[in-house]
């Protein structure tokens, strides 16, 4: 189930808009305000937000909808895909919402275009992109759990290695007591056996500490 917020102040456009975008699997909200659209967002979770440009009973009236932008700009990841609806021909309000991070827009009086119609298509390739981020958020927020295992087992295990200090130099003490040469010789092969391993576990995990921050894929998460 994907949750739709539309804010529009007209009544008739915003009893348009969500009865056409109206779906057995989406559960569409109304808000026919810019403060109103505000309080939702902070309260409730939304996978799209579809908002008018101009809202007439608002302050700056004509671009009034990049305040619900805003709003949708402060919120956590996996924040929500935004769509805005602005008339036809406003292009500098266009670009002012695909730099306040608006997804598509829709251009309203043009008659040879079905606003509704095209609303509903912008609203569907939506819900599939947020529905990626959901899967990326999740999949990385797994990364981060896996991460911090494996930082915690990487102190463990140098604080392991710390310790095997001491044996390793006591098996060189070992091979100096051994009066027999041929149990002197392989008391000598374990220990350069030993230290390399030891070498090597000892690197293996530095490198692994330092790995966490690049192994996560979406830091916005």
């Amino acid at each position: 189930m994907t949750r739709v917020l539309v804010v529009d102040d007209d009544p008739g456009s915003l009893r348009a808009q969500t009865q056409r975008l109206d779906r057995p699997e989406r559960d569409v909200v109304a808000a026919s305000a810019v403060d109103e659209a505000q309080r939702l967002l902070d309260k409730e979770p939304f996978d799209v937000v579809v908002t008018d440009m101009r809202f007439d009973r608002e302050e700056e009236a004509a671009r009034a909808g990049l305040r619900v932008l805003d709003s949708v700009a402060r919120l956590p990841e996996p924040r929500p895909e935004a769509i805005v609806i602005t008339a036809y021909g406003e292009l500098t309000n266009c670009i002012a919402a695909l730099q306040k991070g608006a997804g598509g827009y829709v251009q309203k009086g043009q008659p040879w275009i079905d606003v509704l119609e095209e609303l509903q298509a912008h609203v569907a390739q939506a819900e599939q992109r947020m529905s990626a981020r959901k899967a990326l958020v999740a999949e990385n927020q797994g990364l981060r759990l896996a991460l911090q295992r494996v930082t915690a087992c990487c102190a463990r295990m140098s604080m392991a290695l710390e310790g095997m200090d001491r044996p390793l130099s006591r098996i060189d003490d070992c091979c100096r007591e051994v009066d027999n040469e041929y149990l002197a010789k392989r008391f000598q092969v374990l220990a350069v056996e030993l230290r390399a391993r030891h070498q090597t576990m000892t690197q293996v995990t530095s490198e692994i500490a330092a790995a966490p921050a690049e192994a996560l894929r979406y830091p916005g998460a």
